[in-house]
């Protein structure tokens, strides 16, 4: 592999790549400033330890079409949609 070569520069090695790819790696995923320290919210930046109960409401956009859906009607009710009658039975 020509990726894991070192080329020699006036027969010196850049050692930079490697360094920064190590330190990088070694640097924690979610640093935080205490060790109980729940961090900080991926959003909006609030701090999580002054609001334990911080959440967002974020819908799905995929599902955004079905919201009108949530009022729909309880059994033995039609939609207005059907065009039956109220009290009458549609059966397939």
């Amino acid at each position: 592999d020509d990726e894991d070569r070192l080329p020699l520069e006036d027969g010196m090695f850049d050692l930079e790549p490697v360094l920064r790819d190590a330190v990088v790696l070694a640097l924690p995923m979610q640093p935080v400033c205490q060790d109980d320290c729940p961090g900080l919210c991926s959003e909006c930046g609030a701090r999580l330890a002054d609001d334990p109960d911080h959440h967002h409401d974020a819908g799905d956009i995929r599902w955004a079409a079905l919201q009108g859906l949530a009022g729909s009607p309880e059994d033995g009710e039609k939609d207005e949609m059907s065009g039956a009658e109220p009290g009458v039975d549609e059966k397939q």
